[in-house]
This record gives structure tokens, C-alpha cells and sequence, in this order.
């Protein structure tokens, strides 16, 4: 896979310019003599959209808002988990949210156990206490979610 150095947007083979913001890789292969390929490692390369979020900010706004903070926060950590780990499955966050409400939260155990499978890579049985927790107390399943994004995330 091939990334922007500028901007972290994923690039396809052959482009000169990157369509997100317009970075010449020309340039970087001539004058910097580096390359912008990003090689299967250890090391995951971090996309520029996602943020460090502060999770008990974002547990009171949800209980002020009365759960409305709680479905961007919803949007927000879907597109997080789909920037950090896009090999995956993925659903747009607007989508979660309007599948989430429509079906009265009963999506939000499908949401909840596909995020703690992404999350969680090295043990596969920790996505169903996403699952039980988004059944008892949603906001601690948000706030664990987060938790991990925050670990990869750029401060």
C-alpha cells in the first residue's frame, strides 16, 4: 500500500499527485531521494483524520445531550476504526448511526462486535464483551472503543 507523506491518504499505484491534497511524489522521489511506500510491518501507518479524544469528555456530553453526542461519537469511532484498519469490514459512521436508529440499537450489537473485532486483532473473543457490554451499559462499550483508537492515534 502506498500513502501520502503529507496527508496519510492512501494512494494508488501510478499517481503523481495525491487526489486528497495534492502532494507531488515526483518531487519526493527526486529531490528527497525517499519513497512514499509503505511496506507490511509491525508498525501501522496512523491516518491523518484520526484524533486523540478525550473519553470522559465525551461520556458527559453524552449524558448532557441525552445520547445525541453518543451517536456522533458512534459516527466518529466507525470512521476511526475504518481509517485504522481498512482491510476490514467497514460501513460508513453515518451509516451505523441510521441503521443504529432505525432498528431501535439492535444493530448496535452487530456494530459493537464487527469495532471490537477490529480493535481487538489478537483475541477474537474479546469482540463479544464489546457485544455484552453495549447490551448493559453502551457507553462503556464507546468508551472502550475509544480507548483503543486512542492508543493509535495522533496527539
Amino acid at each position: 500500500m502506498k500513502y501520502c507523506p503529507k496527508c496519510g491518504k492512501e494512494v494508488e499505484d501510478g499517481d503523481r499527485f495525491c487526489r486528497n491534497c495534492g502532494y507531488d511524489f515526483e518531487t519526493l522521489n527526486k529531490d528527497e531521494g525517499a519513497t512514499y511506500e509503505v511496506k507490511e510491518t509491525k508498525t501501522r501507518h496512523i491516518p491523518a483524520s484520526v484524533e486523540y479524544r478525550n473519553i470522559a469528555i465525551c461520556i458527559i456530553l453524552s449524558i448532557v445531550t441525552c445520547g445525541i453526542y453518543g451517536l456522533y461519537w458512534q459516527y466518529r469511532l466507525t470512521e476511526d476504526c475504518n481509517a485504522l484498519y481498512p482491510n476490514d469490514y467497514q460501513t460508513s459512521g453515518g451509516m451505523a448511526v441510521v441503521l443504529t436508529i432505525v432498528t431501535c440499537g439492535i444493530y448496535g450489537f452487530y456494530w459493537a462486535y464487527q469495532m471490537g473485532k477490529k480493535v481487538s486483532k489478537e483475541d477474537s473473543t474479546s469482540s463479544i464483551l464489546y457485544v455484552l457490554l453495549y447490551l448493559f451499559i453502551g457507553i462503556v462499550c464507546y468508551a472502550l472503543l475509544q480507548s483503543e483508537v486512542n492508543k493509535l492515534a495522533r496527539k
